[in-house]
């Protein structure tokens, strides 16, 4: 089993309409994490209007929350959980710019023209909009899971400085989300693998060139050793059970055995096999 998170934490910030939208993804593995995150951002960034969040927990995506602090009802927390769950910015760089371009240049276009039929109107709902950031929004559990390349044990956290000027909702929405893709633009995505815990039990004689042959394979992991006087015991992770026995067998003519202990989930670096490319 497998499951797309991202290595470590970062950031991502854009500009609409004067309004700016920075971006802070991370790692978590508990809604407590995940809210302490949230937490910090707030404290650090107090002075801004919103901190609106979203994030994605388990190997199967099934924990997932969203919050839009104060924005309209589905404007942030709903797309930057959707850029999360889609692992948007990760596949491709060069989309990603361009798809931010497009969306931060269509809320431009949905301001400029709200403004227009609005006039100053705009004013007397810019207050009325002020007057709403009181609400949330937070969606349940789920019980799917992440979509391919999607990604899961993230938070999201996007705060806004308002500019001054209405996104509507369709811009809001594509500038929560665009924030979120900003970030992931910069993060290193990695694929956490349950892997099975192995003893492998060894006389001196043999233990190097079994461990030189184990750490020549990419889905085995040498643990550590154990060396003793009577021989030397390594601890392995390994994707296949079986695959470590069949190496075992043709290492050693069949004299070692690998002894299951358990299963552990591991950081494995991200090949093209592991995410399907998106369908036109």
């Amino acid at each position: 089993m497998t499951y797309r998170t991202i290595a470590r934490t970062c950031t991502g910030e854009i500009e609409v309409s004067r309004s700016r939208f920075l971006a802070v993804v991370a790692r978590v593995e508990t809604e407590e994490a995940a809210r302490a995150v949230i937490g910090e951002q707030r404290s650090r960034y107090a002075d801004a209007r919103h901190h609106c969040s979203a994030f994605v927990l388990g190997p199967d995506g099934r924990i997932e929350r969203s919050n839009d602090d104060g924005e309209p009802s589905g404007t942030a927390g709903a797309p930057m959980l959707a850029a999360l769950r889609a692992g948007a910015g990760l596949r491709s760089g060069a989309g990603l710019r361009a798809g931010l371009r497009s969306g931060a240049e269509s809320a431009r276009g949905d301001a400029v023209r709200g403004d227009a039929v609005r006039g100053n109107a705009a004013r007397g709902n810019a207050a009325r909009e002020d007057a709403a950031r009181t609400g949330t929004t937070t969606t349940g559990a789920t019980t799917t899971g992440p979509s391919d390349g999607g990604l899961t044990d993230v938070v999201a956290v996007v705060t806004r400085w308002f500019g001054g000027t209405l996104l509507g909702t369709g811009g809001l929405a594509r500038a929560y989300a665009g924030a979120v893709e900003a970030a992931l633009a910069g993060a290193t995505p990695v694929i956490r693998r349950q892997r099975a815990l192995l003893d492998v039990p060894l006389s001196h004689a043999e233990a190097g060139k079994v461990e030189a042959g184990l750490r020549a394979h990419a889905a085995v992991e040498v643990l550590d050793a154990d060396y003793t006087g009577a021989g030397v015991t390594l601890h392995l992770a390994a994707d296949d059970a079986d695959s470590v026995d069949a190496l075992l067998a043709a290492l050693t003519a069949g004299a070692a055995t690998a002894h299951r202990t358990g299963t552990v989930w591991r950081d494995t670096r991200e090949t093209s096999a592991d995410v399907r490319a998106p369908e036109d």
